[in-house]
């Protein structure tokens, strides 16, 4: 099964475009394994600071905001795809 891990932070209008984006994933996707996180609550955010959130990491590959939403979008409808049963 594919890991998705969303790394997020508080007050952020895209964050909350990827959660809906991720709610609709879930929807034709339920196996898929999404973890969420807020990254503004961690207890030592500063090794984020240099990355664009919200950011993805698929499989182990960290995927940064300057990644297009339809290049996301398909990345993430692929796995969906994958784990459909």
């Amino acid at each position: 099964m594919a890991t998705v891990t969303v790394y997020l932070e508080d007050n952020s209008l895209e964050s909350a475009r990827v959660l809906d984006f991720i709610s609709w994933i879930k929807t034709i996707a339920p196996r898929l394994d999404v973890k969420l996180v807020n990254v503004s609550r961690m207890e030592d955010p500063e090794e984020f600071e240099n990355i664009a959130l919200p950011a993805f990491e698929i499989n182990g590959t960290l995927i940064t905001g300057s990644l297009d939403r339809e290049q996301l979008q398909r990345i993430l409808r692929s796995l969906a795809e994958q784990n459909l049963n």
